[in-house]
C-alpha cells in the first residue's frame, strides 16, 4: 500500500488504541526507499506506540533516530526529545528525563511542549527532593507562559509546596 495511506492507517490503529497494527503500518511508510514527508511522523507514531505498549527502551530508539534523521527539523527534534524524557520518566531514571524536559523547555519555541516540559521538570525536581529549583522553574512557567495550561499546574505546585513548609 501507498506510504501516504499506511500513515493515515497507523495514526487512525494508534488513535484506537491497536498499537500492535499501528507499529506495522507505521513500519510500511519507514520501510520505503526514499524519505518523504511521513517519515519523520512515522518514526514519532511509532514510538508512541511502542510507549503505550510499555517497550520504552524501544520507543526510545524511534525517538532518537527521528532526531538523528532530522536534526535540522525542530518541530521534529522537539517532539522527540520530550517523548524521550517521558521514557526516562517511565523508566524512572528521573535525571535523564529531567536532562530532556529542561532541553526542550530552554532550547525551543512552542506554547504547549516548553511549559508542560519545564511543569514536568518541576515534579521531577520534587521526585529528587530538589524543591527549590522546583520553586523557580514553577515561577519562570508563571511568568514566562502565564496562559498556558501547564501555568494552572505551575500555581497549584508552589502553593502545595509552601503549604507544606508551613
Amino acid at each position: 500500500i501507498p506510504e501516504e495511506i499506511a500513515y493515515i492507517k497507523a495514526e487512525a490503529c494508534r488513535e484506537l488504541k491497536d498499537f500492535d497494527n499501528a507499529q506495522k503500518y507505521y513500519d510500511v511508510v519507514l520501510s520505503a526507499p526514499a524519505k518523504n514527508a511521513k517519515s519523520a511522523a512515522a518514526r514519532i507514531g511509532k514510538g508512541l506506540a511502542l510507549f503505550e505498549l510499555k517497550k520504552f527502551d524501544e520507543a526510545k530508539s524511534e525517538f532518537q533516530k527521528a532526531i538523528d534523521e532530522n536534526p535540522d527539523d525542530h518541530t521534529v527534534t522537539l517532539r522527540a526529545r520530550f517523548e524521550l524524557g517521558n521514557s526516562e520518566s517511565a523508566l524512572k531514571r528521573f535525571d535523564a528525563a529531567l536532562k530532556f524536559y529542561l532541553l526542550v523547555g530552554t532550547i525551543y519555541d512552542d506554547d504547549y511542549y516548553c511549559p508542560e516540559s519545564l511543569l514536568r521538570a518541576g515534579g521531577l525536581l520534587e521526585t529528587l527532593n530538589r524543591k527549590d529549583e522546583a520553586l523557580k522553574i514553577y515561577r519562570q512557567i508563571l511568568e514566562k507562559y502565564k496562559d498556558s495550561p501547564a501555568a494552572v499546574g505551575a500555581g497549584k505546585r508552589i502553593a502545595s509546596l509552601r503549604e507544606r513548609k508551613n
